[in-house]
């Protein structure tokens, strides 16, 4: 970038910040393109399930804002928000389509990465999976799905290591939670019922991947716990037991690797 943004010299977004980024996105002719990402996207579906959270660090469970969207989305957003827009220059190596900074309701200064994609969530997925939902009374936003936010957690804390400081470990917890409300919702409505064994068939599928054994592995986040066999439809509960018995292999598996090596 332009010029070196860390993260310290900014504040906490509260829902008031959060509030003026949905009313700026929606100035975009086609609002819908541009979706909330990452730590926000979590908190979003934590008010909209209105899910009790555990302990955590600091005011809220994240302090800046991601979206995906294009530097043109971003200086429109910008331009609303009276902030600017810093677009990356051809050789910087950055997942960033800009960085926008802005004087917040409180007047702190606020950080807001757009972004070209999600780590461990494949950019198609995250534009056809997007749900939109309106927090509060404010106008509607487009989210990332909520399964695909667990997938991005996980992801985060596998690859990232300073994701695994401050809330980071907790977000996953979480997104556990928001997994389970999105599941209890599908399966007490009847249409849903391909839309539930789909969710849980990916669950199964991240719960395998090596970033779902890696959180289970280091801190016991299991993401098959969001799954109740007994609430799912037709012969659920005979299948997922074998899709238990793959993922208990696989966490065999990296159990042994991690065993320290006898010296004879």
């Amino acid at each position: 970038m332009a010029e070196s943004v860390g993260q310290d010299d900014f504040g906490w977004f509260t829902p008031a910040d959060l509030r003026q980024v949905i009313l700026a996105i929606h100035q975009l002719e086609d609002w819908k393109k541009v979706i909330l990402v990452g730590g926000q996207s979590l908190t979003a579906w934590v008010e909209y399930y209105k899910i009790e959270l555990p302990v955590f660090e600091g005011p809220y469970l994240t302090a800046d804002a991601d979206f995906l969207g294009t530097k043109a989305e971003a200086k429109v957003i910008a331009s609303y928000l009276r902030g600017k827009a810093q677009i990356p220059k051809i050789d910087d190596h950055t997942p960033n389509t800009a960085i926008i900074e802005f004087t917040g309701e409180e007047g702190t200064k606020l950080l807001i990465d757009m972004l070209v994609g999600v780590l461990g969530v494949s950019t198609e997925d995250a534009a056809k999976l997007a749900v939109s939902v309106v927090l509060y009374d404010w106008q509607p936003v487009q989210i990332l799905h909520p399964l695909l936010v667990l997938e991005s957690r996980c992801a985060n804390l596998e690859r990232l290591p300073h994701k695994r400081e401050n809330n980071g470990i907790t977000q996953a917890r979480v997104a556990c939670l928001v997994v389970a409300k999105y599941l209890d919702d599908c399966v007490t409505t009847p249409a849903r019922r391909k839309e539930c064994l789909r969710a849980a068939k990916r669950i199964a599928a991240l719960a395998k991947s090596s970033a779902g054994v890696y959180v289970w592995r280091e801190w016991g986040i299991d993401v098959l716990d969001t799954v109740d066999p007994s609430k799912m439809p037709g012969q659920f509960p005979r299948s997922w037991e074998h899709e238990i018995a793959k993922v208990m292999r696989k966490r065999e598996i990296a159990l042994a690797r991690r065993k320290p090596q006898c010296i004879s």
